[in-house]
């Protein structure tokens, strides 16, 4: 099952948390899809996942992710 949920931008605000920490709340709790989390967070996806990474957060990686940190890091 798939639950999508939409937090208007004043009940976010009204949480106080900015848009990349709401983000990687709903993500981290299975929430919101990395797809999701990362256009809520107003990120790129290569910069979602290195926010992820820092936070020790595993995440799974499509092949077009893969490419694009490839690219990214010069690889």
């Amino acid at each position: 099952m798939t639950i999508l949920l939409e937090v208007p931008e004043p009940v976010a605000r009204a949480m106080r948390l900015p848009p990349a920490e709401l983000a990687h709340s709903l993500h981290a709790q299975g929430i919101h899809s990395f797809g999701k989390a990362h256009e809520l967070a107003g990120m790129t996806k290569l910069k979602f996942g290195l926010l992820l990474g820092k936070r020790n957060r595993a995440r799974r990686y499509e092949h077009d992710d893969l490419q694009e940190i490839l690219v990214y890091c010069g690889g």
